[in-house]
């Protein structure tokens, strides 16, 4: 199993920050995230996980080690995805999700859309009534990519690996945060859980052991296993700042 985690800053160049998560100890990964050490090689599954400095909002780039290529949001027009996928020779997107419909998500959709070829387009068929929503539909209807809905249960082939569902269970029409697509995503015995902007999360039954009530947003999870005796740990993110806590919980 090989998991790689970089993030991308947009000033002066592009510094990319790249973790390898396996089963070592978390002073080991830590140092690997700012020495570029990787640590172990696997030719099992894999993913390498991208974050897109785009400043505010979203936009997360997946690869999988069958080739395929998955973009999960993309943050306001021209805030610096499609430049980041330009300049990386990103031409095919297997998956183009959409998490939920805010502007610092979809805002730099259409362009990606027009830019590039989409095989499947993923939303959770919410409907408002914005001009960033509705430059994102003239789009959709303007390369005619496949659109899905999906809802909790659903599963989503990548590569020899599986994006689970975990919400909305429906699209409420008077919220747009908790009606974003939570996906859990496991590499190994890495454990993946990317949550848009829902405000409230529990672990849908999975077992991730992960829950929260409260008016904090609910970050994005890591769960990388401490082995033997060891507790296993997270790594709790957003895409501009990653932070750390070990323990077993995320804090809000």
């Amino acid at each position: 199993m090989s998991t790689s985690i970089r993030n991308p800053e947009s000033q002066p160049d592009h510094f990319t920050v790249r973790l390898i998560l396996t089963f070592f100890s978390l002073a080991a990964i830590l140092l690997s995230i700012f020495a570029w050490n990787t640590i172990g090689q696997s030719t099992q599954p894999g993913l390498e996980m991208v974050l897109i400095n785009i400043n505010h909002g979203d936009s997360i780039l997946l690869h999988s080690t069958k080739g395929e290529t998955a973009l999960i949001d993309a943050g306001y027009p021209d805030a610096g995805t499609l430049k980041y996928l330009n300049e990386h020779t990103v031409k095919h997107l297997d998956l183009l999700i959409v998490t939920h419909h805010d502007e610092d998500h979809i805002g730099g959709i259409p362009e990606v859309l027009r830019a590039l070829e989409v095989d499947t387009y993923i939303e959770n068929g919410q409907v408002i009534d914005t001009d960033y929503f509705h430059e994102l539909d003239k789009a959709l209807q303007e390369t005619g990519v496949r659109r899905k809905t999906v809802r909790t249960g659903d599963r989503i082939p990548f590569g020899e690996l599986t994006l689970e569902v975990w919400n909305p269970s429906r699209a409420r029409p008077d919220v747009v945060n908790n009606n974003s697509i939570v996906l859990f995503l496991q590499v190994g015995k890495v454990r993946f859980l990317l949550t848009g902007d829902i405000d409230l999360l529990t672990d849908g039954g999975s077992g991730f052991g992960y829950g929260q009530e409260s008016s904090h947003r609910v970050q994005h999870v890591i769960e990388v296993p401490g082995g033997g005796d060891r507790p296993q740990f997270y790594i709790c993110f957003t895409v501009q700042q990653l932070g750390y806590h070990r323990g077993d919980d995320c804090p809000g």
